[in-house]
């Protein structure tokens, strides 16, 4: 079983990832996350596994969160969203 983390699950295009993984690997664990403790993606059935409150990804603490988050649930891929998000893990990256 693998486990997959969807980051900005408030969002449509993370919502839709969910839902396809969902509906073609339902033996996988979903994990997602989002700064809004009122997320559409926390409210829809059967979508997510786990869910989590992030903290914002301009903050200090958004990495070594994400990274306890990756370590201690085993996650194996993540699909990041929103765009912002996604150009604060490249900056990470290349660092």
């Amino acid at each position: 079983m693998k486990t997959i983390l969807i980051t900005g699950i408030g969002g449509l295009t993370p919502r839709s990832i969910a839902l396809i993984i969902r509906e073609h690997h339902p033996d996988y664990k979903l994990i997602g996350c989002d700064i809004e403790k009122k997320a559409m993606g926390f409210f829809m059935e059967g979508l997510l596994d786990e869910y989590y409150i992030a903290p914002g990804s301009d903050s200090p603490e958004y990495f070594p969160w994400i990274e306890r988050l990756v370590r201690e649930k085993h996650i194996d891929y993540a699909f990041v969203e929103p765009e912002a998000e996604i150009v604060e893990w490249g900056d990470y990256y290349e660092k």
